[in-house]
């Protein structure tokens, strides 16, 4: 055996060149699901996936477990990264057509339902601050759900998500 190999070793000197190369690369946690909860919401996620996440695919994302757990939020936030990628990806695309579903299902059973019309509870000031309010501008106590959805010329899941989150927050109430 060698003896050098038998010496110990002397960290190299702080700010050398050799200090840079020898420290581990820290690469913070990546949450698949908090990263899929805000792009849902839009809350200041990436537009893609960071580059320090997993590779995504469907052969590598159970995605009828994801959708079985019942985050529907997270599976279509997959989904839509998954369709990113390949826009062809069959299972994907299922999924994604589920969640969309099932969550409108459940975002108008909530809220009264789509002829629903939506009493507002937040003042004009507490408002300009909100996040979604735009969505919140178009609650007049007079229009529906269906109204709110054209006026607002976003997609209806979209319209639908921040009605229920506006309404979790209190700012709308249901009949």
């Amino acid at each position: 055996m060698n003896r050098d190999s038998q010496r110990p070793t002397r960290p190299p000197p702080p700010g050398s060149e050799d200090d840079e190369l020898d420290r581990p690369t820290v690469v913070p946690e990546f949450d698949l699901a908090e990263f899929a909860r805000k792009k849902m919401l839009g809350a200041e996620a990436p537009a893609a996936i960071p580059g320090n996440a997993p590779v995504l695919s469907s052969e590598s994302t159970d995605l009828a477990e994801l959708f079985g757990t019942g985050d529907l939020e997270a599976t279509l936030a997959v989904c839509e990264a998954l369709l990113q990628q390949d826009p062809n990806d069959a299972d994907a695309k299922k999924y994604a057509e589920l969640s969309r579903r099932e969550l409108s299902i459940q975002y108008l059973a909530a809220l009264g339902g789509s002829t629903s019309v939506i009493p507002r509870r937040a003042s004009a000031a507490d408002a300009a601050d909100d996040p979604f309010a735009d969505v919140l501008s178009e609650v007049d106590g007079d229009r529906s759900i269906d109204e709110i959805v054209h006026a607002t010329q976003k997609d209806r899941l979209t319209i639908l998500a921040a009605l229920y989150d506006l309404l979790r927050r209190g700012a709308i109430d249901v009949p």
